[in-house]
């Protein structure tokens, strides 16, 4: 069993002083952006790799790990939802922003339907309110 280290990160330096707020906020909400497209590229392939493995020994997922289907994580059934009386109601007109995906907004009653996952999940534990754009 070999051990596992952490990479080494190295950061350039950047003189911040130099830019404006704007500026930062600009490489925040691209550095963001950035970093849930590599997460997914490296989910992806961390997932295509297992799959391989898993297939090569002739396993399956439930063989690995029994303790998920006793949890309920992959009966495919969603968790319940919470009433609706105790879920953070967001305020008409307002617009909010994804906090994985600050590339994604959606704003409160401007149309009908649906409202994305992200919205519901921030509802449900209450965390909306904190991702409000001024």
């Amino acid at each position: 069993m070999c051990a596992m280290s952490e990479p080494k990160t190295k950061v350039p330096e950047i003189d911040f002083a130099a830019f404006t707020i704007p500026q930062i906020d600009a490489l925040i909400a691209k550095a963001q952006k950035a970093r849930v497209e590599k997460k997914d590229t490296e989910v992806a392939n961390l997932k295509a790799e297992f799959e391989n493995r898993l297939q090569q020994l002739n396993l399956s997922f439930v063989d690995v790990f029994p303790e998920i289907p006793k949890a309920g994580i992959s009966s495919g059934k969603p968790p319940k939802a919470k009433a609706a009386s105790t879920l953070e109601t967001p305020e008409r007109g307002a617009t909010y922003q994804n906090p994985t995906n600050p590339a994604e907004t959606w704003t409160a009653g401007v149309k009908k339907g649906r409202s994305p996952t992200w919205v519901m999940i921030l509802r449900e534990t209450g965390e909306l309110h904190r991702h409000k754009l001024a």
